[in-house]
This record gives structure tokens, sequence and C-alpha cells, in this order.
């Protein structure tokens, strides 16, 4: 992947956080997320960032196994979100094969997408390391075992406060806006994008959300 160059040219440290939004700006003109504060205590995916600015990333994931469940006839993000997360949290909390209560993880993503009309929405939930190799079979079998990430590299957007239905496409937007004339312009063409929750509902300060967009 060849390297981008950002507009800022100048050297200086800033360090702030915005409705969620953590910032870092290191003396090469790079500004890049820092982690979010709930991976200090939740197990979160590892990945290897490639490309950083305020604007957006671009990362690869290490392949991990991860639970999913697609919401059937769902109309909203908030209906679909919901529903698919309380599916895995009866997992995590003994609805398997073993009957074990597994760690809650970071971040909760969601798949949104079109098909003929109807939204499409799957939800995920990553697996901590130590079922990583065998993970405990899901009762019902609608939640599956699948490995992400789906394509090589992900772009990357945060964003804070509460994910809806109305600031998570316009996000979306902004993102592919800002991929067009850069080195990863293909992302910005990809119709079906996620969303990752790093927080549980309850909480109201230091929230973080991310768009991200699948990409070879």
């Amino acid at each position: 992947m060849a390297p981008y160059s950002g507009q800022m040219g100048y050297c200086f440290l800033l360090s702030f956080v915005f409705f969620g939004l953590e910032l870092v700006c290191d003396c090469e003109g790079i500004i890049g997320y820092s982690k979010p504060i709930n991976c200090a205590y939740l197990e979160c995916p590892e990945y290897e960032v490639l490309h950083s600015e305020s604007r957006f990333e671009i990362r690869a994931y290490k392949a991990a196994n991860w639970m999913s469940f697609p919401v059937q006839g769902s109309k909203s993000f908030k209906d679909a979100s919901t529903k698919g997360f309380l599916m895995l949290f009866d997992y995590i909390n003994g609805k398997n094969s073993e009957g074990r209560n597994i760690s809650i993880t970071a971040p909760i993503i969601v798949d949104i997408g079109t098909s003929t009309g109807t939204s499409l929405y799957i939800v995920y939930f990553y697996l901590p390391k130590q079922y990583q190799a065998n993970p405990p079979i899901p009762i019902p079998s609608s939640i599956q075992s699948v490995s992400l990430p789906p394509k090589k590299f992900a772009a990357v957007r945060r964003f804070g406060g509460f994910s809806n239905d109305k600031n998570i496409p316009k996000q979306a937007y902004i993102l592919k806006g800002y991929l067009k004339g850069t080195p990863w312009e293909s992302a910005s063409e990809v119709q079906v994008y996620s969303q990752a929750s790093y927080n549980a509902p309850y909480e109201r300060t230091n929230r973080v959300n991310e768009i991200l967009i699948w990409f070879d």
C-alpha cells in the first residue's frame, strides 16, 4: 500500500477528548485514534494501523473468531442491534453447549447494508482469546461462528455519542468522501459497511463508535 501524505506538515503534540473522539497528534503531522478507554479492561480485537489522521484510519485486523447473529425484518439500527446483542448476550451468559459464562468484549459490530430495498443487519461479538480455538457451540444454531475480517483492510472513522439511524449513514458518507483521492479510494465505492460500539448502553461519557468499510 502506498504511503499517503496528509496536509499537516508542522510539528506539534496535541491530545484531547471531544464527545468521545480521542485524537493524538505526533511530530510527523499524523493524527491518530488512541485505543478506546474500555479496551484497557475489556478484550478488543488486534489490528495494525497502516495510516492514521484526524479524519480516518486504515487498519489491518488480525483474523479472529467472532459469533454472529443475522437480524431479519428489522427496520432500524436500534432495533436490529438490540435484538442481535440480546441473542449474543444469552450465548455468553451460558446459552451454549458448555453452559459457560464468557467475558464481555468490545466492540460489538453491526454490518449494515441493503438488498432489494430491505435493510440487512448482522451483529457480531468478538470471542475472548481463551475461546478462539474452540468456541462453545451456540444455542440456538442461528448464532454462528465466523472469521473476521471479511477483507484485508478496514477504513475507519470514529465518532462519539450514541449511534442511531441518522448519524451512522452520515458518518459513513463523510468517511467515503475523505477516502476519495487517496490510495484507498476503492473503499469509497463499497456499499455495505459496519458500525462498531465500544460502550454499554448505560455508559454516557467517553463513548466511542466507529464506522468500518472493509476492502481489499
